[in-house]
């Protein structure tokens, strides 16, 4: 800050100004004025002594501006490595989201493709559902109606036996008649049987009897 001020005094106040001032003075008063001449040196001995602090004070300035510089062309160059950084992760951020999109958009390629193979695995499960089902609910009606007919013949079966036992009764009673009548037959031959055998036991005796007799 006193450099600074001391550069602008300096600055306010040009050099050439001042011993063009003092020779100025030594033109009005004449060289054989020693007081002059000596307050003359003395100004301009301040005059270089404020020069000389000016410059002092203008080199540390342009040291602490050459330092503030530095800082600030260390701070871009810091702030450009991070920015080139930032890029650089904002770059492989994207990649990684663009690859990541991707890699979801198959996915749910995939999985769409999957769903629609299992839809349609569905579906023709359920076709087959239907026609086995339809198939079974003919094959049920077709068994109902073979069930009501087969009771139907299994009726008139009944029907038909029971006609049967009924012929069977009368015809066991025609046995049992005709059985009647053939032990009554046998009874006939067998006494028939037993008169032929003694007419034929008298008609062998008497034949016998007139061999002997001749």
């Amino acid at each position: 800050m006193v450099g600074s001020v001391g550069m602008v005094r300096g600055l306010s106040r040009p050099n050439s100004l001042v011993i063009q001032e003092a020779l100025n003075l030594l033109s009005a008063l004449g060289s054989d004025s020693k007081g002059t001449t000596k307050k003359l040196l003395t100004e301009m001995k301040g005059v270089q002594d404020h020069n000389e602090g000016v410059l002092a004070d203008a080199k540390v300035v342009v040291v602490e501006a050459d330092k503030r510089e530095a800082e600030v062309v260390e701070k871009e160059a810091e702030l450009a490595r991070n920015l080139i950084e930032a890029g650089e992760l904002y770059n492989s951020r994207l990649l990684d989201i663009t690859n990541g999109e991707g890699e979801l958009q198959r996915r749910v390629e995939e999985t769409n493709a999957q769903i629609s193979e299992e839809n349609e695995a569905i579906s023709t499960r359920e076709d087959e559902l239907r026609s086995d089902r339809e198939e079974h609910q003919e094959s049920l009606r077709i068994s109902k109606e073979e069930l009501v007919e087969r009771e139907r013949v299994l009726k008139e079966d009944r029907k038909d036996l029971k006609e049967l036992e009924s012929s069977i009764g009368g015809r066991e009673e025609e046995i049992k008649s005709d059985r009647i009548t053939l032990d009554g037959l046998r009874d006939s031959l067998d006494k028939r049987k037993v008169k032929l055998d003694e007419r034929d036991a008298r008609v062998l005796a008497a034949i016998e009897d007139k061999t002997s007799v001749e």
